[in-house]
């Protein structure tokens, strides 16, 4: 027969008869699995067929993955990747893809960060993607409880007035007297003891993860500024004014040819300086972006070739295996094409090509090799078994509490705060679907406008950058203006 004792009650005096403590959790937790299972993003299907969605890089005949390898069999093959693709974790990558200005810094360094942040856990994309996650952990919390206070610890009923403690109900049973009833604790040394490798595991996974995204947006500064450069040095040592003095003066028809001849010219480079970005970003993006329409805005800025049957450079661009492969190759045909260039000149182009080219092979490189396979997946094991078995060093911990029941939020909270640490880490693994890359693109394109339209506003009656007297490089007190005229709202960077 199992005994009573009684003590002053949790919840005060006055309180009625309630339910047993095994049916109070048992439907607090069939509730709580409810809710996590209808506000969390639907686990990914299982299909029989392969996806219909649009081939990526990786995603051709002879990528690993169509041949089964990659990265984990043939298993992953049973995806479903569009569901995948249309999920709130895929989603909300193309809606962090921010963009930094005055008021965004202004907000970010805030003094209310703390508590603004707080306000807006529930609304993360961490907190979302590890509904699930969390709500097992929270679960499994519940079910040592109930182990334990069955067999062996016994619980707390709530009567009239306090609060009386009820025996072990299964103690006496056939299998709480067999040797497999044992009860579900563990020393906290033994948490003590691996909680540091695995702190060492999410930290070198984090830094490299971080590192990788760094990596990412270094190279694209390098594509985007390479680019830029062309287009300036293309703008001045095009200028057939900046060459020796003719004895002739040229006939106006003459000069309105050069004047066409050169104009034409960096256009055309101008068009190649957006197409090497456009299609490198559409190479390591692939589908994640559905407001992506690289056919239409390629075939718009290179034309169709007008139907006299030969292949446009859009449609050479469009049918490429490698699609920035070709856009460099064109690129290096523009260059090498240009007029009233110096062999000096043209070498100097040649090797900013070549810049462009290094830093798109190293965003392909970061694209198609991840972090080590084994040290991603050792680190989920290691961090998953560790929240898994955590509940059975706390619960002797939380014996202060009405049931136990404070070991379940706090498990809770823990696991949210490491899963979401391993979390962040798999995001910016993959730097390029979160990067504004459309930014960065059009910012390329803005500035080969600019140049363009600076490269002949001389020859319209501008005049070249002089030193007036007394001005700022002259006698006397620089004649430095109250705010400098610049507009940079057309070209926005990542800090």
């Amino acid at each position: 027969m199992s005994q009573s004792r009684h003590r002053r009650g949790f919840f005060g005096r006055g309180r009625s008869s309630l339910a047993p403590l095994t049916t109070i959790l048992i439907l607090v937790a069939r509730i709580a699995t409810v809710r996590c299972l209808l506000t969390s993003p639907r686990p990914p299907r299982l299909s029989t067929e392969r996806s219909s969605r649009p081939s990526s890089p990786s995603s051709s005949s002879s990528s690993p993955t169509a041949l089964g390898i990659w990265p984990g069999g043939d298993d992953d093959d049973d995806y479903d990747y569009d569901e995948l693709l249309q999920s709130d974790a895929e989603q909300s990558r193309i809606r962090r893809r921010t963009v930094m200005d005055d008021d965004r810094w202004l907000k970010h360094r805030a003094s209310d960060r703390f508590f603004r942040n707080l306000g807006t856990i529930f609304d993360s994309y961490v907190f979302k993607n590890l509904l699930d996650e969390v709500g097992v952990i929270m679960l499994v919390c519940f079910l040592i409880i109930g182990w334990n206070q069955c067999f062996f610890d016994g619980y707390d009923a709530l009567s009239s007035m306090e609060v009386r403690h009820i025996g072990p109900p299964l103690a006496d049973t056939a299998f709480g007297a067999s040797p497999y009833a044992i009860p579900l604790k563990l020393p906290t040394q033994a948490f003590t003891i691996s909680a540091s490798p695995l702190g060492l595991l999410l930290v070198f996974r984090t830094n490299t993860s971080y590192n990788r995204w760094l990596e990412g947006r270094k190279a694209w500064d390098q594509v985007v500024t390479g680019c830029r450069d062309l287009m300036l040095m293309a703008s001045v040592w095009t200028d057939p004014r900046d060459g020796a003095p003719k004895e002739e003066v040229e006939d106006e028809e003459s000069a309105q040819n050069r004047r066409r001849e050169r104009e034409d010219a960096l256009r055309r480079l101008g068009t190649a300086t957006w197409a090497v970005p456009r299609a490198l970003r559409k190479h390591i993006s692939g589908p994640w972006d559905p407001n992506d329409d690289f056919a239409a805005e390629v075939t718009a800025a290179l034309g169709d070739g007008g139907g006299n049957g030969r292949p446009s450079a859009a449609e050479r661009i469009l049918n490429a295996r490698h699609k920035p492969y070709r856009a460099l190759y064109d690129l290096h045909k523009v260059v090498h094409r240009l007029p009233n260039l110096e062999a000096t000149h043209r070498t100097l182009m040649g090797r900013a090509v070549l810049s462009i080219s290094r830093a798109g092979t190293e965003c392909e490189r970061l694209y198609t090799t991840p972090v080590p396979l084994s040290y991603t997946r050792h680190t989920a094991r290691f961090l998953t078994l560790w929240l898994l078995t955590l509940p059975l060093a706390l619960y002797d911990s939380f014996g202060y509490s009405w049931n136990h029941i404070g070991m379940i939020p706090t498990v809770g909270a823990l696991s949210f705060l490491f899963f979401g640490i391993e979390e962040i880490a798999v995001s910016l693994e993959e730097p390029f679907s979160i990067l504004p890359l459309d930014q960065l693109t059009e910012d390329s394109r803005l500035a080969a406008a600019d140049v363009l339209a600076w490269a002949f506003e001389e020859e319209e009656g501008g005049d070249d950058v002089q030193g007036s007297e007394g001005g700022f490089f002259g006698d006397g007190q620089p004649a430095v203006p109250d705010i400098l005229p610049y507009n940079d709202t057309d070209q926005q960077t990542i800090a």
